[in-house]
């Protein structure tokens, strides 16, 4: 049976977890043709442009604006919404917080929007991000990811990482992107379902395959968690990893840490079904 055309818009395609699929997806499936959408350029002076282009190379057509702003392509087949204001301790600080509601609130309406209602004869798939942070919304970050799910249409597919890790260009202010660059102040004990950022992007890829309706029918969830269901402390992780000397790993101290969640574990049976089907 012949496959499918397909055209994806990506949000957050210059991201930590957009840059990874996209070129996963050029590797594993070159025939899908891929349009990034990402604001970090725009917002950038010439110098860290000019970085960018040389680090993050995205060989793409590449929308570089706002979700708000962007004039969103209209003959794509898919999309997968990755876009956001990530980070839960930051989401605390006052002026930060109108900046999380528009990013990861408001951008997500518009894609809803925009892609389930005409031109479309009937709603194209949306694959959008969430956060394991959503379940126990112990943070006004948590609160916007628990408020993306409750306002996506029914067409749409939540994927609900959890700590992801791995790739190219991690996050800084992420676990593994500190340790990379030997930058970890502290630990703490809360306990984390650590996913290594390939299994992220070939559980986006058996998704969207998913979606092909004359091939697959199976599909029982609005929201699949994206994780292995195995938590662990950081220092256990990292120890795993083999990233940091012993030494050192040792030397880090262990605080408390009441403000976030004690444990995040991701129920993988339903991702898993998937993935076996499709990969």
């Amino acid at each position: 049976m012949k496959e499918l055309f397909m055209k994806i818009l990506i949000t957050g395609s210059r991201g930590y977890i957009g840059y990874n699929l996209i070129q996963y997806l050029q590797r594993h499936a070159p025939e899908i043709e891929l349009i990034g959408l990402d604001s970090t350029f725009k917002e950038l002076s010439k110098k860290s442009k000019d970085k960018l282009r040389h680090d993050h190379i995205l060989d793409i057509l590449h929308i570089d604006d706002t979700i708000l702003e962007a004039e969103l392509p209209l003959d794509v087949t898919h999309v997968i919404h990755l876009a956001g204001k990530t980070g839960v301790r930051q989401s605390w600080d006052a002026e930060d917080l109108k900046s999380y509601y528009v990013d990861n609130v408001l951008s997500t309406q518009r894609i809803f929007n925009v892609y389930s209602r005409p031109p479309y004869k009937t709603d194209i798939p949306i694959l959008y991000a969430t956060s394991s942070s959503a379940i126990e919304m112990k943070s006004p970050y948590a609160m916007t990811q628990a408020m993306k799910e409750s306002i996506a249409p029914s067409t749409a597919i939540g994927m609900r990482f959890f700590t992801v890790w791995g790739g190219e260009y991690p996050r800084h202010d992420m676990l593994y992107g500190k340790a990379l660059r030997d930058g970890i102040d502290e630990l703490t004990e809360n306990e984390r379902d650590f996913t290594h950022i390939r299994y992220v992007c070939e559980s986006i890829y058996a998704l969207i395959l998913s979606t092909d309706t004359t091939k697959f029918s199976g599909r029982k969830l609005d929201i699949y968690d994206i994780g292995t269901g195995n938590p662990r402390t950081p220092k256990k992780f990292l120890e795993d990893i083999d990233i940091l000397p012993t030494t050192v790993l040792d030397s880090i101290p262990i605080v408390e840490n009441d403000f976030e969640s004690r444990s995040t574990k991701a129920d993988p049976t339903e991702i898993e079904k998937i993935r076996k089907r499709f990969l």
